[in-house]
């Protein structure tokens, strides 16, 4: 960054910005968690570039109007007794990523594990959706989901085209996970429910 461009030494780049020439060191070799957009611009600006910020979509955040109708229809399916919290974090602390909802306190076992649950209006590709729930289920040490998916045409076709790997992937059936939720109780394993 800073020696290729113009031949500017870090130090004289640093003086310009504000920051030591260690710090920016530290920036240029990616050696720091967070750096202002303010910083950034005044860098680019000692060396001659403009600096463009963009926003491209990302993570699994409970964003918009249709997962919040999702969760909706789930809740009025839950024992009342059962404490429903919205974006759990993944216990990684640099880890982006949550769980839409999180189920805990079951009336029946008060001390028993969380449940994650993921909310999705639309799936596509039943492969690459369980591949990502897997990977979120490693990293946030969980070993069963609920995954609850809008109950739209489209969307069985999707889940019905992968066939007997959804009972594998999902071995607790709708029923008995909806009879659970209902009863306070956590289901036995991960389940796929369309609602």
């Amino acid at each position: 960054m800073a020696r290729v461009a113009a031949g500017l030494s870090l130090a004289f780049v640093g003086a310009a910005v504000g920051l030591s020439r260690s710090h920016l060191a530290r920036i240029e070799r990616a050696q720091v968690r967070y750096v202002g957009v303010r910083y950034l611009a005044r860098i680019g600006a000692a060396l001659g570039l403009d600096v463009r910020v963009r926003a491209y979509p990302g993570g699994d955040a409970l964003r918009d109007a249709g997962h919040g109708r999702l969760g909706s229809r789930l809740r009025v399916r839950i024992h009342p007794g059962v404490r429903i919290r919205s974006e759990r974090l993944l216990p990684d602390v640099d880890d982006a990523r949550a769980w839409d909802l999180w189920l805990d306190g079951w009336p029946a076992d008060p001390d028993g594990d969380g449940l994650p649950v993921e909310l999705e209006t639309r799936v596509s590709d039943y492969q690459a959706l369980v591949r990502r729930l897997n990977r979120k289920m490693r990293d946030g040490r969980v070993s069963s989901v609920l995954l609850v998916v809008a109950d739209t045409a489209s969307n069985r076709r999707a889940i019905a085209a992968a066939g007997a790997q959804v009972g594998a992937d999902f071995p607790v059936s709708a029923r008995a996970a909806l009879a659970s939720l209902a009863a306070g109780e956590c289901p036995a394993g991960s389940a796929l429910i369309f609602i």
